[in-house]
């Protein structure tokens, strides 16, 4: 979550605690960058906060997190945003490189936009703040559409030439309270907001909150497809492929235990230390008959890219999980489907 933009920009939203701030306090760069956005003046708000930095560590420490957690749905939706911006890259270095930078720059006309409209009404400034704040990339996407409200600004902590000002932020739609350390540096005759501290866990925590209530949206569901299909246990070979590939083979019998012809399944293969979200998907074309059942097979190589991430999860057979994710039905003569959400911005995109 980029967080450094963020927590700095909704850090923005609360300034009005700091107006009996001392000129010389840490806290006065928020209390400044809110006037700057009562007064739409760009150089104040240039003067107190480093949106460069702010964005750069946003996009930068937002994507490496992403790519930590193998995110590859909200990375895809994050490349949608700046369309072309890969273009001349020559590897996949270059392209995270080309990605970040295109990020951080949408993220910074993102807070002059929000800098140059509305009105000098407090709500609206406040408003405008975390407006600024969710929208920047990759915490726009991360965030999937949540509303976010200041809940409390606390006091400044540690030494020298260098603050950390914890942020507190309600998470509307996940109930939670986040917290985000908005970093100022001391930098001639003033205090500048310059980035957010421990970006990381508080993606983390977000990550958490996000699954939980993944988890609880999809047990009706999940209760549903077990109803509709039955999964064997896997039988999973070692054939020899060419003189120096091996390639894993897994045989699933397939039951329908529904009233309904099923033309389809995706199932979901993972360790039971992953999430859904994470996990490989396998199709199982139809139709099974009511009552009946097919032995569906897959093979992977061990070594080709595409398949060598799923050969290593069957590699580790006890640690293995499958379940229904998505299954159609042919309910008299309309296709008729039951699935799982995917993620939590599948979610969102539900409820909106």
């Amino acid at each position: 979550m980029g967080v450094a933009g963020g927590g700095l920009v909704l850090g923005l939203a609360g300034f009005a605690v700091y107006h009996q701030a001392s000129i010389n306090s840490s806290e006065r760069a928020l209390r400044e960058i809110e006037r700057s956005f009562r007064d739409h003046d760009g150089t104040r708000l240039a003067y107190y906060l480093n949106t460069d930095a702010v964005t750069q560590q946003v996009s930068d420490e937002g994507v490496d997190w992403l790519s930590s957690q193998h995110d590859e749905g909200t990375l895809r939706a994050l490349i949608a945003e700046v369309p072309g911006a890969e273009q001349g890259a020559t590897d996949s270095a270059a392209r995270i490189l080309a990605l970040k930078s295109a990020l951080a720059e949408k993220g910074g006309k993102g807070i002059a936009m929000a800098l140059s409209s509305g009105t000098a009404d407090s709500a609206d400034i406040a408003v405008r703040l975390l407006a600024a704040f969710a929208g920047l990339p990759p915490i726009d996407v991360i965030l999937a559409g949540d509303h976010l409200e200041l809940s409390e600004i606390g006091t400044a902590k540690g030494t020298g030439t260098d603050r950390v000002i914890p942020v507190v932020l309600h998470d509307r739609e996940l109930n939670i309270q986040v917290v985000f350390g908005v970093a100022v540096h001391h930098q001639g005759a003033r205090w500048q907001v310059s980035g957010i501290d421990g970006l990381d866990h508080t993606l983390e925590t977000l990550d958490n909150a996000q699954q939980e209530h993944l988890i609880v949206a999809n047990r009706p569901i999940e209760s549903q497809l077990q109803d509709l299909i039955g999964i064997g246990a896997p039988n999973i070979s070692k054939t020899a492929h060419g003189r120096y590939h091996t390639a894993l083979r897994l045989q699933l019998r397939i039951d329908n235990k529904g009233s309904e012809i099923v033309r389809g399944i995706d199932l979901a293969l993972s360790t039971r230390s992953s999430d859904d979200e994470h996990a490989e998907t396998l199709h199982v074309d139809g139709p099974i008959p009511a009552g009946g059942a097919v032995m569906a097979e897959w093979s992977f190589d061990e070594t080709r890219r595409g398949s060598s991430r799923t050969a290593s999860l069957l590699g580790h057979p006890d640690d293995l999980m499958l379940r229904a994710r998505r299954v159609v039905v042919d309910s008299a003569g309309v296709a008729d489907t039951v699935q799982l959400f995917k993620s939590y911005r599948a979610l969102r995109r539900r409820n909106r």
